[in-house]
């Protein structure tokens, strides 16, 4: 069972240009299934069919990773970044700095 005790909202921002609304949800509706609190609107940058497989395409991806955060963060009450290398988690975090905002590489830290 879930400690969380009420929904949250959240904006889970694919670093892979998916058009697949199947692929895209993916994560997110595993992310329900496990934790029925929370309620993912997935969405997927653009320009990156192939995701970021490189330092310099993580680097390349932060601002469509920006443009996207800034969309979905009036709407949800946190934003994750589903990357291990977590592009733009710190840039999204100086912009929204009372929001949570996770990376997927950052929350597996805490268990390392």
């Amino acid at each position: 069972m879930s400690v969380l005790q009420t929904s949250l909202r959240i904006g889970l921002i694919r670093v892979i240009s998916l058009t697949d609304p199947r692929a895209r949800n993916a994560h997110g509706e595993w992310l329900t299934l496990h934790y029925p609190q929370l309620h993912v609107d997935s969405r997927s940058i653009s320009g990156f069919p192939n995701g970021l497989y490189t330092p310099a395409l993580e680097k390349e991806a932060v601002p469509a990773i920006l443009r996207l955060g800034e969309t979905l963060a009036p709407h949800v009450d946190a934003l994750a970044v589903s990357c291990a290398a977590d592009p733009g988690v710190a840039e999204l975090r100086e912009r929204f700095p009372r929001m949570p905002i996770v990376g997927a590489g950052s929350a597996l830290s805490y268990v390392c």
